[in-house]
């Protein structure tokens, strides 16, 4: 039995993540991303391939289970490196001696939490779904599928998972 239906647009590393939390707390989930699967299809040439993950990054990841994993393909930063005008290169610690935050393969990571993600009951992912609007009273979503059809989900919960340039915050700035 579940407890609520929630829909999380963005199938990345925070949105997958997001989804088996939830899932795994009886919640139905529908995880919604506008890119191919990168399981199938190579999305991440040319872009950004690592991401830094702090103790809060890992701790996430150790609550559902994977954090030993992932931290044994990770690398550890243990310093900014700053360039000054003048050439010269400071360092500026993460944190006290010894602290690093990590370096993980960004592709790697999503693909791991999206394995998980199709794993659990109670999350069902969809890819190469654009979002197109969303109700913001009801938590209701249009996305456009294949593009040359809409559909329409309700949900009691949305929550914007889609990254930098998020079509829920542009949509949600239009809302008078």
């Amino acid at each position: 039995m579940t407890r609520g239906k929630f829909t999380v647009a963005g199938g990345g590393p925070v949105g997958s993540l997001l989804a088996i939390l939830l899932g795994r707390h009886g919640y139905e989930v529908g995880l919604y991303e506008g890119r191919p699967d990168s399981r199938v299809t190579s999305i991440y040439q040319g872009k950004s391939i690592n991401i830094a993950l702090s103790d809060r990054g890992w701790t996430s990841l150790e609550q559902i289970g994977v954090g030993s994993d992932a931290k044994a393909e990770a690398i550890p930063m243990y310093h900014r490196a700053i360039h000054g005008v003048d050439g010269e290169l400071s360092r500026l610690p993460y944190g006290k001696q010894g602290d690093a935050i990590w370096s993980v393969s960004r592709g790697g990571i999503n693909e791991q939490l999206l394995d998980i993600a199709d794993a659990e009951a109670n999350i069902t992912t969809h890819f190469e779904h654009w979002l197109v609007d969303v109700d913001f009273e009801t938590a209701g979503t249009v996305f456009q599928v294949k593009r040359d059809q809409e559909i329409t989900v309700e949900a009691d919960y949305l929550f914007g998972a889609d990254g930098a340039h998020s079509k829920v915050r542009r949509l949600a700035h239009n809302v008078s």
